[in-house]
């Protein structure tokens, strides 16, 4: 950088040149101001010049510095236009936070020199600079920026100037956070556009585009969609709601479905479709609740407990919901399994409350058992098909076939002779006992004849 130092102390003693008149400014700003980039692509960085009135155009140069971060970036090249552009120097360290970023590591200088002040000319301005190419590190993230600052600018000017944010494209996805509308009293369903992580404040609002489709028609089904949503920088998602319009006639059940759009500022995730059911006013907007399991079919000794999810659907999520249940079947409470509460409560705020349900192991020999979980009936929702779940207990000794004595409640007694068959069986035993005698003494009387 010593070699700059004439240079830079050249166009400061140029001054004489110029008359004292009101101080205006110098101003070089790249002509786009935020770009989204992937990892690994190449981010063009174009300068344009202007001058501030009351100065003319004809002034003495310019020297400008330019400012990266080697971590996130590497310069590739840059292309000098006309007008007596320069670059001149080497790329340096910035060790001296001349930009005031200290995540900025590197800087070269760019100098534009007349002795006549008449530098660029009139009617050359906005001036396009240079281009600059850099390209992104592999597995850029976050943002980053290339800044300028004014090594030394014309006489009675000050300097204006704004950086170029670079962001890494943010992943962006979509669901359905509450995917139930009703016309009654315009309950709206609402869709959520998410960011794998929060926006940069310094990236600005990103604009996500949509895509709406459905059998519910926009305009006199529900309000229509704008076909995009904002983020706002900072953020991490962003809502629309899709608010329908009552009318007099009765429908079916029809849909809303969102889609992201591809953009060059962003990228999408694997979730990018999400719908909603948007329901006539004559169906009943209460809560719509279900009892789930992962299993229906369960092992004594080895499954020792159940998870069972309670799950509500609803516009409405402000306040509690409590739910009633009862169970049947030919499992024994005590014995088979732990008593279940006669009520769950869904907290406000929250669509699902989970229930444990503790089995128990025993060393008798049974056969295996029904347990049913029903949701009952309430005023304050109503039950969909998934409300009842019909559990079969399965005994562990039945099915290790092990010795263990048999339940001396259920066990069968072996049968006993009644009092006749014992009467029979004596009378046929004497009757034996009488033929037998008859034969031998008919052997005798004809032996001695």
């Amino acid at each position: 950088m010593n070699q700059l130092k004439p240079l830079i102390c050249f166009l400061a003693s140029l001054s004489w040149l110029v008359a004292p008149s009101v101080q205006a400014a110098q101003s070089v700003q790249p002509v786009v101001t935020t770009v989204f980039a992937d990892s690994q692509a190449t981010v063009p960085v174009n300068l344009s010049y202007t001058v501030t009135s009351p100065d003319t155009e004809n002034t003495v140069g310019l020297a400008l510095r330019v400012h990266y971060n080697s971590t996130a970036l590497d310069f590739v090249n840059q292309t000098p236009y006309a007008s007596q552009l320069q670059p001149i120097g080497t790329l340096s360290d910035d060790t001296q936070n001349l930009d005031g970023d200290l995540s900025t590591d590197k800087y070269w200088v760019l100098a534009w020199v007349d002795i006549n002040a008449t530098w660029p000319g009139t009617g050359k301005t906005p001036l396009n600079l240079l281009s600059s190419n850099f390209k992104t590190k592999a597995g850029f993230a976050g943002s980053t920026a290339v800044r300028l600052t004014a090594a030394s600018t014309a006489n009675n000017t000050n300097f204006q100037t704004s950086p170029l944010v670079i962001c890494a494209k943010p992943t962006v996805s979509i669901s359905a956070s509450d995917a139930l509308a009703n016309e009654k009293n315009t309950n709206t369903a609402s869709f959520q556009v998410s960011l794998a992580a929060a926006l940069p404040l310094e990236c600005g609002n990103l604009k996500v585009n949509y895509q709406v489709t459905g059998t519910a028609t926009a305009g006199s089904d529900y309000t229509a969609l704008t076909g995009s949503v904002t983020i706002p920088a900072g953020s991490q998602q962003a809502t629309i709601l899709a608010t329908p319009l009552a009318d007099s006639s009765t429908e079916a059940d029809e849909s809303i479905i969102l889609t992201l759009q591809t953009n060059n500022n962003y990228q999408l995730a694997s979730s990018t479709q999400a719908s909603a059911i948007l329901q006539d006013a004559s169906v009943s907007s209460l809560p719509t609740v279900t009892l789930t399991s992962a299993k229906t079919q369960v092992l004594e000794g080895t499954d020792t407990s159940l998870n069972l999810t309670l799950t509500r659907q609803t516009n409405d999520l402000s306040q509690a919901l409590t739910v009633y249940l009862q169970t049947s079947g030919s499992a024994t409470v005590g014995s088979d399994y732990q008593a279940l509460p006669s009520s769950v409560t869904i907290l406000a705020g929250q669509t699902q409350a989970n229930l444990v349900l503790n089995l128990l192991n025993d060393t008798q020999q049974e056969q295996q058992e029904s347990l049913k979980i029903n949701l009952t009936t309430n005023s304050a929702y109503q039950l969909a098909d998934l409300s009842r779940l019909d559990l079969t207990l399965l005994d562990d000794e039945t099915l290790s076939n092990t010795d263990l004595a048999l339940n001396s409640n259920n066990a069968q007694s072996i049968p006993s002779l009644s009092q006749s068959m014992l009467i029979v069986l004596s009378t046929l035993l004497a009757l034996l006992a009488f033929t037998q005698a008859r034969l031998r003494q008919r052997l005798k009387l004809g032996a001695k004849a």
